[in-house]
Formats: structure tokens, sequence, C-alpha cells
């Protein structure tokens, strides 16, 4: 199928197909890459910017920062990596910013996207607080 102009649907059959590929190389190298931002410019041209990343020290980084900090805001160190469902979409934490005093938990959805979430919403998803 040629294309003659880009329209915003051709982006996001792109888009998938992208995704589709980005998967394979996140389980193949055991990296993160995710596409941050498409754009078209004048119905010719397009962008799409990647954005990618090792992912196996950052972990354990991420683990002992989360240790570090969870008890502040009621979670314990084993709440690292455990996955909850909030509004029938599953995440699962990955850290803590204690700068977000609102949203300071943070979460990746089965795409890889960060959510921040309040300490409480977190703790209701895991049982601990009604």
């Amino acid at each position: 199928m040629a294309i003659k102009r880009i329209e915003r649907e051709h982006l996001l059959g792109m888009q998938d197909i992208v995704e589709t590929a980005l998967n394979n190389i996140r389980t193949g190298y055991g990296v993160d890459i995710k596409i941050t931002k498409i754009k078209c410019d004048n119905g010719l041209d397009f962008h799409m910017i990647l954005v990618g990343n090792t992912t196996e020290d950052r972990t354990l980084a991420e683990k002992e920062e989360f240790a570090s900090q969870s008890y502040m805001y009621g979670l314990s160190p084993d709440d690292y990596g455990k996955s909850f469902i909030e509004n029938g979409k599953t995440y699962k934490i990955f850290g803590i910013k204690p700068r977000n005093r609102k949203y300071p938990v943070l979460a990746r959805n089965g795409k890889g996207t960060v959510y921040k979430f309040s300490a409480a919403r977190v703790q209701i998803a895991l049982g601990r607080k009604e």
C-alpha cells in the first residue's frame, strides 16, 4: 500500500507495527526502548523518536533506592516489583520519587509507560488499606 499523504491513522498503524518490533528488541536484548514522540510535519515527512537504555544496573539502583524510602510511604522493600490493578489495568512498582509529594510511587504498565500513584492508592491496591 503506497501512501501519498501521511495521515494520523497511518501513523497509528505504523506505531503498532513498530511497537511489535520493539517488544522483540526488549525481549531479545534486555533493553528498555520506547517511542517517545511521533510527529507528522506536512503530510509528507514524519518523525518517530525512540529512546532506549539498558535495564540491568538501573534495576539494582532503583531497588536499593526503593528499599531506603519505602517505609516513609507505608510500603516495604518487598513491594518493589509487585503488581497491582488500578482501573482494570495492571501496573508494576519500580520506584519512589519523594519530590512528587502527591504521587511519589512510580509504576509501569505492560507497555513500559511510567505512571505516578499516591502511596495511599497503592496501599489500597495491594490490600493493605481500605
